[in-house]
């Protein structure tokens, strides 16, 4: 769509005008919450954070929410800037802990408020 076309049907529109606001405010807010894991989070915490941020509630309704598809460790480890082995170091002692469980196709967080816990603890 030209320029000109798009900020047009913006002006003509008022659904569409705030459509995009909403889109925009969204982008804005997220990347600014990135850009703030980045600067305070270690590596394990970002993962973390990852890992919450792809999940969504489980189908009863309780503290799991399940990844799926899940990513693959190099993809995980591309969204938080690190390395695959670091993935794959994380996710297993998540699993040892009783918080994360791999199952075909997904990935379960057993323990949504506990994992958003790990990554308060950053801040004290």
């Amino acid at each position: 769509m030209p320029a000109a076309v798009f900020r047009q049907t913006v002006h003509d529109y008022p659904d569409v005008c705030d459509q995009l606001l909403i889109l925009l405010a969204s982008q804005i807010r997220m990347l600014a919450n990135r850009v703030n894991e980045y600067s305070t989070l270690d590596v394990r915490r970002r993962i973390y954070a990852e890992l919450l941020r792809l999940s969504r509630p489980g189908p009863k309704g309780d503290a799991q929410s399940i990844i799926s598809p899940p990513p693959t460790h190099a993809e995980l480890a591309a969204r938080v800037s690190s390395h695959r082995e670091a993935i794959t170091r994380e996710l297993k002692n998540l699993e040892n802990a009783g918080l994360l469980e791999r199952r075909r196709g997904a990935i379960v967080i057993r323990d949504r408020a506990r994992l958003s816990e790990l990554i308060r603890e950053a801040d004290e």
